[in-house]
C-alpha cells in the first residue's frame, strides 16, 4: 500500500502534495467522519479541519505509515474530539440518519431502514474502541492489518476487539427482530 502511495504521490511539492491528498481522500474521510457525527454539515467542517491539520504537519510526516493511515486517524480524533463535548453528546449521538434507497419496495425499505437503525444504534453504544473496529471493518471495508495499522495497535488486538464487538452486537440484536449477519 505504501509502495504504491509512494509512486503515486512521488516528490511532489509541498502544496501539490496537499491538494493531491484532497483530491484522493476526501471523499473517504468524510465518509468516516460522517459515520462519527451524523450531521453532514458539521462532518464538512470537521473535514476542512482534518485537511488543515494535514496542511499545518505536512513537512513533518515521517512516512510511518501511509497518507491514507495517517489522515484517517487525524480524522477520527477530531471527531472523537468534537463528541467529547457534553451537548454534543446528548445532541448528535441518539440520531441516526436514513439512507435513502431507490430501490425495492417502500415496505422493504422501511423494513430495511428498522433494521439499520438497529444495528446502528447498537454500534453507537459499543465502547469506543470496539466502535471503531467496527466502522473500519464494515462500513470502510478495510482489512485486519489496515485497521490495525489506523488504530496504531497489534493485528491480534484488532482481531480481540471485533470478536468483543461482534459478540456484544449479537447479543443485544437478538430478540430485537433484526436480521444480521456479523
Amino acid at each position: 500500500m505504501q509502495i504504491h502511495e509512494e509512486n503515486e504521490f512521488g516528490k511532489l511539492r509541498h502544496q501539490e502534495l496537499f491538494l493531491k491528498l484532497v483530491k484522493t481522500y476526501s471523499e473517504e474521510v468524510k465518509r468516516i467522519i460522517y459515520f462519527y457525527i451524523k450531521d453532514p454539515i458539521m462532518a464538512e467542517d470537521i473535514l476542512q479541519d482534518t485537511f488543515i491539520s494535514c496542511y499545518k504537519k505536512l513537512s513533518s510526516f515521517r512516512h510511518q505509515s501511509s497518507y491514507k493511515t495517517w489522515l484517517i486517524r487525524i480524522a477520527i480524533n477530531q471527531s472523537k474530539d468534537y463528541l467529547k463535548k457534553s451537548y454534543v453528546k446528548r445532541i448528535v449521538l441518539g440520531q441516526i440518519r436514513e439512507k435513502p434507497s431507490t430501490l425495492y419496495t417502500p415496505e422493504y425499505r422501511t423494513l430495511q431502514n428498522e433494521r439499520d437503525k438497529a444495528i446502528i444504534n447498537q454500534v453507537n453504544q459499543l465502547p469506543v474502541k470496539q466502535k471503531d473496529v467496527i466502522l473500519l471493518y464494515y462500513y470502510e471495508e478495510y482489512d485486519i492489518e489496515e485497521i490495525a495499522e489506523v488504530l496504531q495497535t497489534k493485528q491480534n488486538t484488532v482481531k480481540t476487539r471485533l470478536y468483543r464487538a461482534r459478540e456484544t452486537l449479537k447479543r443485544n440484536l437478538e430478540g430485537k427482530d433484526v436480521d444480521y449477519e456479523f
